[in-house]
């Protein structure tokens, strides 16, 4: 009578289930796991496997993937304003001044 009570709790059922997935999974050979891996990154399927991998590649916080530094002298595009710098403060000053009254 208390094996049925054991049969029944919720975590020998749990217990029970999850030493069958281990016993399964141990008598998978490396090529069922590698073809297993495979198809779960649809490896078939070029623009599913991109969307699968994208990010995985590089490291979120190794910034030298993700950017080249560029020399002081190098840039070939520099913008300069046709204000002075008194103008540019005067009207930053304005804008300032009708930001806070609003």
């Amino acid at each position: 009578m208390e094996e049925d009570t054991k049969l029944k709790d919720p975590i020998h059922i749990e217990k029970h289930r999850l030493q069958y997935e281990i016993s399964k999974l141990k008598s998978k050979t490396t090529d069922d796991l590698r073809d297993e891996i495979f198809e779960f990154m649809e490896i078939h399927d070029p623009k599913a496997y991109r969307k699968k991998m994208k990010g995985l590649h590089r490291n979120p916080f190794g910034m030298r993937d993700n950017y080249m530094r560029i020399k002081a002298g190098d840039i070939k595009y520099s913008y300069k304003s046709k204000l002075t710098a008194e103008q540019i403060r005067a009207k930053v000053t304005r804008m300032r001044e009708q930001r806070l009254k609003a």
